[in-house]
């Protein structure tokens, strides 16, 4: 029974000595998640920083060829000013209409205008795009940039490159109609000088 006793208590001691041990391992393990979270949260964070420096990269490389379009756009929009002033300057001492040639005017001045909004809108690419990157959600922040910010851009180059066609296109009506007018007049001197030469004669 004493021995019993003894073994008991033996068992209980060593129980107790062991279980503070055991609670002291706690610290230890929670230590270790801390650690892992820690790391975990960091990887994140630089996978996100690849993520947003390879959208900026990407915006970047867009801002620079959307430019290279926006300079095409304005020497077009000049040759073809340069065109409807001399066109104008033909029809001031002609009877022709120049209704087309007016019209041709003000799709120029639209295109013009527009263009200028645009190389506004390109200026702050890099603006539209940080304000992307810091939004709440960044897996579509790629998307946005791509869809959203680019895309309006080529669609208002679509937009302002149909208004120099139209330009062009009534500018060359009137180059016609300003040639029909000028052979007729010079058929009707031509005939009127061989009639009063026969006449004379």
């Amino acid at each position: 029974m004493k021995r019993a006793i003894f073994i008991l208590t033996g068992f209980v001691f060593v129980l107790i000595a062991v279980s503070p041990a055991t609670f002291a391992q706690s610290p230890t393990s929670s230590a270790t998640s801390t650690a892992t979270s820690t790391a975990t949260s960091s990887n994140k964070l630089f996978k996100l920083e690849q993520r947003n420096e390879k959208i900026r990269n990407f915006a970047a490389q867009m801002q620079q060829r959307l430019n290279v379009i926006v300079g095409n756009l304005e020497r077009t929009a000049l040759r073809v000013e340069t065109q409807i002033n001399k066109q104008i300057n033909q029809s001031a001492s002609s009877t022709a209409t120049s209704t087309d040639l007016l019209a041709a005017k003000i799709k120029l001045a639209d295109a013009k205008k527009k263009i200028e909004e645009l190389k506004t809108g390109i200026a702050s690419l890099g603006q539209k795009v940080e304000g992307v990157i810091i939004s709440k959600t960044p897996k579509t922040a790629f998307y946005n940039v791509r869809e959203k910010l680019v895309k309006a851009f080529v669609a208002k180059i679509k937009v302002i490159h149909k208004e120099l066609l139209d330009s062009v296109k009534l500018a060359k009506k009137e180059m016609i109609k300003l040639n029909r007018q000028e052979n007729s007049s010079s058929i009707t001197t031509s005939t009127v000088s061989t009639t009063t030469t026969s006449t004379n004669r």
